[in-house]
């Protein structure tokens, strides 16, 4: 992560939208202090990892079933290096290391290691985009006048699903 807070080389990040989920990534390295320039439009994460393995960016971040399935060989055959992953929330709302990459630092622990402030307006405003984008998404909700039954069914089946070995092995695999 130092080396990339201090790069020399010039720094192309790629992604889809600085109003989507882009934007976490983009406030990280603002609050790292990395100098870079954002090249917005790609189609999806997908052609951001081929815009990076052609060369054409050198930032890129991707799911973490895109890592695991796209960007482990790249990283295997040295083309490409994991500097950090977003994170996970913890029981506080604190970001912590994510599990599936405990290798890594998390989001806060690189904008710490360049020198980057983890209080603050900007920091609440990164870690606001971080919640909404990474901790909140792919929920299942329902209206609030559904009825109870129906509410505790689905919950009934989602804990059953999690539970369930076959779901626990296709989730590893794509997952991590």
């Amino acid at each position: 992560v130092e080396d990339l807070c201090n790069s020399s080389e010039p720094l192309i990040y790629g992604g889809i939208s600085a109003t989507g989920l882009d934007m976490v990534a983009l406030r990280a390295f603002d609050l790292m202090g990395v100098d870079f320039l954002p090249i917005l439009g790609y189609d999806g994460r997908g052609a951001a990892r081929v815009a990076f393995e052609q060369g054409e960016i050198n930032l890129d971040y991707q799911t973490s079933s895109g890592f695991i399935k796209n960007v482990t060989p790249l990283v295997e055959e040295g083309s490409a290096v994991p500097l950090f992953a977003f994170g996970i929330l913890d029981a506080s709302g604190n970001i912590a290391t994510d599990p599936v990459f405990s290798d890594l630092p998390n989001a806060r622990e690189a904008i710490e290691a360049c020198g980057g402030a983890t209080s603050g307006a900007d920091y609440e405003g990164f870690k606001a985009a971080f919640t909404a984008g990474f901790a909140a998404q792919k929920n299942l909700w329902v209206h609030g006048d559904a009825p109870a039954d129906k509410i505790a069914d689905l919950t009934a089946a989602a804990q059953m699903t999690i539970k369930d070995p076959e779901f626990q092995a296709i989730a590893n695999d794509l997952l991590g």
